[in-house]
């Protein structure tokens, strides 16, 4: 089993990260990202074993993010060049699609493992991430395509 300290260490920034991108607000993602460590800290099953600490990590800020996410709405809207207009544009999306997006394509956690964070289906995760991928086209425009779309949106959304 891995020390606390260790897992804080290593996933400290991509949970913070994944937090960022869903809540567009970096105060609320800092107190999500330290509450879900604090309650894997502090609950047991919030890391039950057989299950990597990613994939209970991830999916602890997930849904910490998308329940906190009616009250990070009403706050204005930190816009940071093309990252702030892809952040615009999630915000937009269904919160689960917006999950999956971020899990997937900038996080880029296999399918799999998005679909058992977030407790849905493989094929409800490429269905997701295909329809954020299309809204985001719509409102971006053509330099959202594919192929280079996620390695764009890794770099403007990876900075948390």
């Amino acid at each position: 089993m891995t020390s606390f300290p260790e897992l804080a260490t290593r996933y400290w920034k991509s949970i913070h990260r994944v937090c960022w991108n869903l809540l567009s607000d970096r105060k609320a993602a800092a107190e999500v990202a330290e509450a879900t460590f604090l309650s894997a800290l502090h609950d047991p099953g919030i890391l039950p074993r057989g299950v990597p600490p990613e994939r209970a990590l991830y999916r602890e800020a997930v849904s910490r993010s998308l329940h906190r996410l009616p009250a990070v709405r009403k706050t204005p809207f930190d816009s940071e060049g093309a990252g702030g207009a892809i952040r615009q544009v999630l915000l937009r999306l269904d919160a689960i699609d917006r999950a999956a997006f971020v899990l997937r394509e900038v996080e880029q956690l296999p399918t799999k493992e998005v679909a058992a964070v977030l407790g849905i289906a493989p094929g409800h995760v490429r269905q997701r991430v295909h329809r954020a991928t299309m809204t985001l086209t719509g409102f971006l425009g053509r330099s959202f395509e594919a192929p280079a779309r996620a390695e764009r949106c890794r770099g403007r959304l990876a900075d948390a």
